[in-house]
């Protein structure tokens, strides 16, 4: 009896180091160009702990993006999966051979003529299940790159988050800021409109004259509380992002400030840099990870699996059992089959999802970057226009006075100087927005939790 014991748990542990099946992963790579078309440098260093935000020199932007990863939902609904990940881990490996259970018993029993009498049971039973095949092994390294991909996806939600409150920060400033503009608009009419009728009453104007100025006049009052209302939506939607309640924000930023308007090109980097850097690459591989070691886990229970089973039983008379049992998978083969022919087709699926998430994190450098060179060059552009415009129009007013040219020419000049302006501004809105999108894209700060 003690031979047998012995030979069995011999064997057991020496087929228990067997290699385990399938593929081991190995990180994927990629042919990748050597600098980007806009350009490129050295490679960043920890881009990830940087927070570009800053850049902008905005206290109060600084403070809602705090703010934002500090409260977001989508930030903490991350969170909370991360736990989950780590839980599951935790249930792999030694936790998943284990299984066992303790129960005790207390039976009293009697009969006519007979005394009663009591039992008490403890029966302490357990499974270990050995690796033969490294089934246990392969979940395990399931689990884990599946909580790799976990903390990658707080990273991506990170990102996201703060370029939202960027984004609708800055087109809460662009509103301010059309909204001055068209209130300088709404003054200049105003004077335009007093003119034509100091000149109606004079008998050089025409009624007419006097309500195409109105008409203008509306238009750029209407269009002012247009501004408005777009300044409220960014602040609310802004809002949302944070979690938080919007009268106070609204409030703070009803108070004003500069548009936001990034100095300087931003460095590129190179594109191999965002396969290390890129939060949402390093999911598509966790996740790749994830799917190969589900193929092993399949291949295993192919194969024959192998338990030891004991049990102690405390009683009158004390009892106790231990050996091992062997399972092949017989009438259930052709579906374990088809599990692991799906899970074939769900690494080369992952696989694929991987270089898609490559080809489209260099694509958004690309697009932004080149968008960024380009809007800058509008911005320059549309300051000379502006100033040309202003001149313009100041001096079309004074020819107006003298009665050298028409309401129309007037009319004309205050509507291309104000198109010329707000075009501007909303360059401006443009040109920081690719730039925030930009350094998202480039994989700068979404490890930053506060």
């Amino acid at each position: 009896m003690k031979t047998q014991f012995i030979l069995s748990t011999m064997m057991a542990l020496s087929l228990s180091a067997c290699t385990a099946v399938g593929p081991d992963f190995t990180p994927p790579t990629m042919d990748m160009p050597a600098a980007f078309t806009a350009g490129g440098g050295s490679s960043f260093q920890s881009p990830e702990l940087q927070m570009w935000w800053r850049e902008l020199k905005d206290p109060l932007l600084n403070d809602l993006v705090a703010q934002g990863l500090a409260n977001n939902l989508t930030i903490q609904s991350s969170l909370a999966r991360i736990r989950k990940s780590e839980a599951q881990l935790r249930a792999t490996g030694i936790n998943a051979q284990t299984t066992g259970n303790l129960t005790s018993s207390v039976n009293r029993a009697g009969a006519d003529n007979l005394p009663t009498t009591t039992n008490d049971t403890s029966i302490l039973s357990g499974t270990f299940v050995i690796d033969l095949f490294g089934d246990i092994k392969r979940g395990q390294e399931q689990a884990a790159a599946n909580l790799e991909a976990s903390g990658f996806n707080l990273g991506d939600a990170r990102a996201a988050v703060t370029q939202s409150i960027v984004m609708h920060y800055v087109s809460a400033r662009f509103a301010q800021e059309a909204a001055a503009l068209t209130r300088k608009t709404v003054a200049s009419r105003e004077q335009t409109l007093s003119l034509v009728r100091a000149k109606r009453r004079a008998g050089t104007a025409s009624e007419f004259e006097i309500v195409q100025a109105e008409a203008d006049l509306f238009t750029a009052k209407a269009d002012l509380h247009g501004y408005l209302s777009n300044f409220e939506s960014a602040v609310f939607a802004m809002t949302t992002v944070l979690d938080a309640d919007p009268a106070p924000i609204l409030l703070k930023m009803q108070r004003g400030a500069s548009q936001p308007n990034p100095r300087g090109a931003s460095s590129l980097g190179k594109p191999a840099d965002l396969l290390r850097n890129i939060p949402s690459v390093r999911v598509a591989e966790s996740t790749y990870a994830a799917a190969v070691a589900g193929l092993g886990v399949q291949e295993a229970k192919l194969l024959p699996s192998l338990t030891l089973s004991g049990s102690l039983t405390v009683s009158d008379p004390h009892s106790w059992s231990f050996g091992p049992a062997f399972s092949l998978p017989v009438f259930n083969r052709p579906a374990l089959k088809a599990n692991r022919d799906a899970q074939i087709a769900a690494v080369e699926e992952a696989a694929l999802n991987w270089r898609a998430a490559v080809r489209a994190a260099v694509g958004e450098v690309e697009t932004q970057s080149n968008s960024l060179v380009r809007s800058n060059r509008q911005i320059a552009l549309l300051r000379s226009a502006v100033g040309s415009s202003e001149t313009a129009l100041t001096l079309n007013k004074a020819n107006f006075e003298a009665g050298r040219s028409s309401l129309i020419e007037l009319l004309d000049a205050e509507r291309t100087t104000s198109a010329r302006r707000l075009a501007l501004a909303a360059e401006v809105q443009s040109a920081t927005i690719e730039w925030a999108n930009l350094q998202v894209a480039l994989g700068r700060g979404w490890k930053i939790a506060q």
